[in-house]
This record gives structure tokens, sequence and C-alpha cells, in this order.
């Protein structure tokens, strides 16, 4: 499968999880790009959204913790930035909880992110379940981000 590199959006209080993604992707030959494994030496904001523009399949992993991040909402408005400006859909939500049915984020950005199919990660500490989820998650990608155009 070859999709467009895959941007990971996270709190970091969920990273047991996102440290499972990224292998998962990894085997798959899939790149990505997290913080903490891509960053390099600058400001964090110009760091992120040139990192953004250059994986636009943003895999944003919403949770409790995520929706309270200021980062994680900066993180998915510029994603929606990207939408606009390339013609097509980069956005791509999982979830590990129902955290984020209640978020604090403007109106607007909550029902942004709400017309997509939010994929249910509740369960991913179970190797079934979330091998089940991942494979759900592979599909999607492929069948709407495959060889996306890259800016």
């Amino acid at each position: 499968m070859q999709v467009s590199p895959v941007f990971i959006s996270y709190s970091h209080r969920d990273s047991r999880f996102v440290d499972r993604l990224g292998e998962s992707l990894g085997e798959r030959g899939i790149r990505y790009w997290r913080d903490v494994h891509h960053a390099p030496a600058g400001r964090m904001e110009k760091i992120v959204d040139h990192a953004i523009r250059m994986n636009p399949l943003f895999l944003v992993v919403l949770s409790e913790s995520s929706i309270r991040s200021d980062w994680v909402e900066h993180e998915v408005r510029t994603a929606r930035a990207l939408e606009k400006d390339l013609g097509q859909d980069v956005l791509c939500p999982i979830a590990l909880d129902d955290g984020w049915k209640t978020s604090k984020w403007p109106l607007r950005l909550r029902e942004q992110v709400e017309e997509y199919n939010i994929l249910d990660f509740h369960d991913w500490q179970d190797p079934g379940v979330y091998e089940k989820m991942f494979e759900r998650l592979l599909h999607g990608m492929s069948m709407f981000y495959e060889n996306a155009n890259e800016p």
C-alpha cells in the first residue's frame, strides 16, 4: 500500500498507544512523522506546521487528553487549512475514548472533525481488537488517502 506520509497528532499521555501505532505503520512500510522522533531544532509552531504540510495524511488520536491539548487543537486547525489548500481530505481521526465528544473546541471545528468516520480504538490493548481496527484504518487510508497529492 502506498499512502501519503502520515503526521500523527496526539497527547503525550497517549504515547503508549501511539508507540504501538507507529510500530504497526512502520511494519507496513508507511512513513510517519511524530514529534518525539522527528522534530528538529527550531520554533515548534513552525516545525509542526511544516511537518503537517510535508505529511499530508493527518492522523489525529482523539482522547480525553488530546482534546485538552492546545497543540492538538492547533494541529487539527492546520490540517483543516491544508485540506482547503489542497482541495482534498487529509484529516483521519481515530478515538481512544469518548472524551472528544464533549470537547471544548469551537463548535465548527468539532463539527468538521465529526464529518469523518471516527474509528473506535477504545480496546486497543486487546490484540485482536487492535488488529481489527488497524486493518480498518489501513483500508480507509488506502481508499481515501492513497497516492494523495503532496504539497
